[in-house]
């Protein structure tokens, strides 16, 4: 697995999320170029914190323009990046009007544009990792507590009728796989549970933080089993240099669960 070596530029779709600021600083932390994708560079209010981030850190951090449903958008982003973080996603479960437009369409038209662009720059591009969800592997205790999970373990269930977000996340990471798969280009996926944890932004509240804001609000909430994560943890093991992880088909898996029900298989992973 190629290892990205500190100084080198690892561009990060959906820099500006909630997920993907924590990718940020993790990544400055290991000493990397950032360059951020956004919709929007201009946007102060989305990006604001990304530069002060690189700040804090004594880093740097390139704002890039990309959008997940427009072709080629990416094209210029990823100009000389030694690999491309994936996070860019649509998290929002609970209130949409039309799940395929508003879930499923920009999740896979979204790897699709992304991994077209990537492959575009195979000549510098030496790692993709894909920020994908515990829903691609399994539900939760689906094989009972203590059980252990591993590369055989694939959400075939979800249908867009009955979940579309576990069906946009399993299908996407799929799409992925196979993608990587044909380039030859080492991949990295990382399957986090629900993922809480300090926001950079107000908008960061509307994420998976909902839950909690939800609570505060004292709105009514989904009576469902859940599993919780620390976006600094999931942040961090987009950059570490070594982690737990899962293979699938020869490609690095690491799955971050914040059960002691959930054992995965170990191996080493590197960015």
């Amino acid at each position: 697995m190629a290892t990205i070596p500190p100084g080198a530029t690892v561009a990060v779709t959906g820099a500006s999320g909630f997920i993907g600021s924590h990718v940020v600083e993790a990544c400055l932390k290991a000493g990397y170029v950032v360059r951020a994708c956004v919709r929007d560079p201009s946007n102060e209010a989305k990006v604001a914190h990304l530069e002060a981030l690189a700040a804090k850190h004594g880093g740097a951090v390139e704002l890039a323009r990309g959008d997940l449903l427009e072709a080629g958008s990416f094209d210029a982003a990823f100009d000389g990046a030694a690999a491309v973080v994936h996070v860019a996603a649509v998290v929002e479960i609970l209130k949409v009007s039309d799940p395929v437009r508003d879930i499923v369409d920009p999740s896979l038209e979204g790897c699709r544009n992304v991994l077209a662009s990537v492959e575009k720059h195979l000549a510098t591009i030496k790692k993709f990792v894909h920020t994908s969800s515990c829903i691609a592997v399994a539900a939760v205790d689906s094989k009972g507590g203590g059980a252990t999970y591993d590369e055989a373990d694939f959400n075939g269930w979800s249908t867009v009728e009955t979940d579309p977000y576990g069906f946009a996340k399993s299908s996407a990471e799929a799409l992925v796989r196979e993608a990587c798969e044909t380039m030859a280009l080492p991949l990295a996926t990382l399957n986090p549970g629900v993922t809480l944890g300090p926001c950079f932004t107000k908008q960061h509240t509307k994420a998976s933080t909902v839950l909690l804001r939800e609570l505060l609000y004292g709105n009514k909430m989904l009576n469902y089993n859940c599993c919780f994560v620390d976006v600094r943890d999931v942040g961090a093991a987009h950059a570490r240099r070594d982690a737990a992880s899962m293979i699938r088909i020869n490609r690095s898996s690491l799955s971050l669960f914040g059960r002691d029900d959930f054992i995965y298989s170990r191996h080493e992973t590197r960015l």
